[in-house]
């Protein structure tokens, strides 16, 4: 379910365009400021994510795309809207510039799984969240890993580190994630199907 293709024939259509893609870029920063640091890595748990996977369940791929390309060129242009309160092309350059760019990824391929088997509703929202979440931490891990390698450690081990640090301690709650923006998209399709059902019977 969409929420653009909703207003596809209504006058307001290109406010949607303009205004939807911004909102989710906003929940993506309030996303980041519900933030927890383990003392083991410096990537911090957020609820990034579970936005992340939404504004591409919801907006589709290509305005969920452009609602995390906003997000991030917010926080490169001074907006302390990364996690933390960080700004600034240095804050993309350190430890979790990898899952930031991901984001932008991850909005785009949920949407677009989504889309391809959407009607397909048993698994195609289980499988286009999972992608999403997939997405960020191997974006993230793959960043951490180049980090790891141009401050001396081989590739092996580097990668090891990577996944140790960047994906393990994650997996869990993505999954709680996962499963929330699952459960709210089938909340609301289901919930426009006995609207539309409503008024036809009216």
């Amino acid at each position: 379910m969409e929420v653009v293709s909703t207003f596809e024939n209504r006058a307001n259509r290109i406010l949607l365009y303009i205004f939807a893609p911004l909102a989710f870029a906003i929940l993506t920063y309030l996303g980041s400021q519900a933030s927890i640091y383990l003392p083991f890595t410096p990537v911090p748990i957020t609820l990034q994510v579970l936005t992340v996977i939404l504004a591409g369940l919801m907006l589709g791929p290509r305005l969920g795309a452009l609602s995390q390309v906003e997000y991030v060129v917010a926080g490169i242009l001074g907006a302390p809207v990364f996690a933390g309160g960080k700004s600034g092309l240095i804050a993309l350059l350190g430890p979790t510039g990898g899952y930031i760019i991901g984001f932008i990824i991850a909005a785009y391929l949920t949407g677009i799984i989504y889309r391809v088997y959407g009607k397909k509703k048993n698994w195609s929202l289980f499988l286009s969240s999972a992608s999403g979440a997939a997405t960020i931490l191997f974006m993230g891990a793959a960043w951490l890993t180049i980090g790891f390698v141009l401050s001396g450690l081989n590739i092996m081990n580097a990668i090891g580190k990577s996944i140790m640090i960047g994906i393990i301690p994650f997996i869990a709650g993505d999954i709680l994630k996962v499963i929330a923006a699952s459960i709210v998209i089938r909340t609301l399709v289901s919930g426009s199907r006995q609207g539309k059902e409503s008024r036809l019977r009216l």
